[in-house]
C-alpha cells in the first residue's frame, strides 16, 4: 500500500495516515500553515514513513512504528515552534530528524529494542532542542547541530552496549548531555568552534568508555 497527502496553506488541520501490513510507504507533506498536526502509525515489517513540514508554525508531527525494519524520517524546514515524534519498538529500525532554519523547534526520537539507529540533525536555529531515548541492546544515536545557538541536546540510552555521538560545531551557548545506564557503554561530545559551549556525560556501571572534546572557540 501506498499513502500521500499534501496540504499547502493549511489551518487547524489534521493528516492521518494508519497502515497494518507489511512494505507500506507513507508521505505526508505540509506547505506554510501552522497549528497543523501530522500523525502516521504504521504496523508491520518495512514500512517507511517520512512527514515534511515547511515555513510552517506550531505545527506537529508524529510518527509510531512497530515491529523490525522500519524508517522514519521527519523533515522541518524555517518556521518555528515545530515539533518532531518518532516513537519506534522492535529491531533495526531506523529513525531521523532534520530541522533548518527555525526557531524554539522540538525533535524527539524514542525507540525500545536492538540495534536501532537514531539520527538528528539540526541547522542554523535558535533555542531548538532534540531529545534521544533509547532502551535495549545495541542501539545507536546521532546527533549534529551546526551554527546553532543555544541548542539543547540530551542522549538518554539504558542497556548493554549503545552508543553515543553528539556533535556541535560553530554555535553559541549550545548544551550538550549524555546520559547511559548499563554496561559497555560508549559516548562522544565533540563542540567545535564555538563559544560558551556545556558538555556532560554521565555513565553508570561498568566498562563504559566516555570522551569530551572541546576544539577552537572559548
Amino acid at each position: 500500500n501506498s499513502s500521500t497527502i499534501t496540504q499547502i496553506l493549511p489551518i487547524f488541520t489534521d493528516a492521518t495516515v494508519i497502515q497494518y501490513g507489511r512494505m507500506n510507504r507513507s508521505d505526508v507533506f505540509q506547505r506554510r500553515g501552522a497549528y497543523n498536526s501530522a500523525f502516521v502509525n504504521q504496523w508491520g515489517l518495512r514500512n517507511s514513513a517520512r512527514v515534511t513540514q515547511l515555513y510552517g508554525q506550531f505545527n506537529n508531527a508524529t510518527i509510531t512504528q512497530l515491529y523490525a525494519f522500519n524508517r522514519a524520517h521527519t523533515m522541518q524546514i524555517g518556521g518555528f515552534s515545530n515539533v518532531a515524534n518518532i516513537h519506534q519498538n522492535g529491531i533495526w529500525n531506523m529513525a531521523s530528524t532534520f530541522q533548518r532554519g527555525g526557531v524554539d523547534n522540538e525533535a524527539f526520537i524514542m525507540q525500545n529494542g536492538q540495534a536501532n539507529r537514531a539520527r538528528t540533525v539540526q541547522i542554523g536555529g535558535d533555542h531548538n532542542v532534540s531529545r534521544t531515548y533509547q532502551i535495549g541492546t545495541r542501539n545507536y544515536a546521532f546527533v549534529e547541530q551546526i551554527h546553532e545557538s543555544k541548542g539543547d541536546v540530551e542522549v538518554f540510552q539504558k542497556g548493554y552496549r549503545h552508543f553515543a555521538d553528539v556533535t556541535q560545531k560553530f554555535g553559541s551557548g549550545d548544551r550538550a548531555t549524555v546520559k547511559q545506564f548499563g554496561t559497555h557503554q560508549t559516548a562522544y561530545i565533540s563542540q567545535l568552534y564555538g563559544t560558551k559551549n556545556k558538555a556532560k556525560i554521565t555513565q553508570k556501571d561498568n566498562g563504559n568508555l566516555a570522551i569530551i572534546d572541546h576544539i577552537g572557540g572559548k
